[in-house]
């Protein structure tokens, strides 16, 4: 999944290159697979929706935390 990502544009600059890309993955799979399926299955003006987006992850979040305790939990970024 490509990702917003602040450090981007500042990598960008300290390597001294035109333009830089961020991919973003987690484990386990389950989560990346849901992320995509919620991004195919929500209207782009929802998902653009910062108050309800942060409604969701604030709902979320005690069920990935309860997931990740069960069985482990990373993430993984390549810049």
């Amino acid at each position: 999944y490509t990702l917003d990502d602040p450090d981007v544009p500042t990598t960008a600059e300290a390597l001294g290159i035109q333009s830089c890309v961020s991919r973003f993955g987690t484990y386990p799979s389950f989560w990346n697979g849901l992320f995509g399926g919620l991004k195919a299955a929500l209207p782009t003006s929802l998902l653009m929706d910062r108050g309800k987006m942060q409604g969701l992850a604030i709902f979320s979040m005690p069920i990935i935390r309860a997931v990740d305790a069960l069985v482990g939990g990373t993430n993984a970024m390549r810049v």
